[in-house]
């Protein structure tokens, strides 16, 4: 998968399902972004380098299904089709088996 990032670029990532882990973290070399919460049903908080966020305090998950439910009834596509869903999912299954197995598993099926 070309994810548009240059050769040689180093990130280091930390995740997890422990609700103490509701961070989303980004430094680069002009600056910085976080967001914690990051994962909730009632809105997310931002800073960075620059300040705060000002992000509004939504719950993301009731606008989907909102969205999902106008799309069934006026029989219109979604903002967030199931094919997004189903690349998220393998996504994390190639993460899964990297862990298993200690090997780089490919995304350029997912072009």
């Amino acid at each position: 998968m070309d994810t548009g990032i240059p050769h040689g670029v180093i990130a280091e990532c930390t995740t997890s399902y422990d609700e103490e882990m509701n961070v989303l973290r980004a430094e680069a070399s002009k600056g910085w972004f976080a967001l914690e919460p990051a994962y909730e049903y009632k809105g997310i908080k931002g800073k960075t380098s620059e300040g705060k966020m000002d992000l509004p305090q939504v719950n993301q998950q009731a606008l989907q299904m909102d969205d999902f439910a106008k799309c069934v009834l006026t029989k219109s596509k979604s903002k967030v089709p199931g094919e997004m869903g189903l690349r998220d999912l393998k996504i994390l299954m190639a993460i899964y088996e990297s862990a298993r197995t200690g090997k780089k598993v490919s995304l350029a099926h997912l072009g």
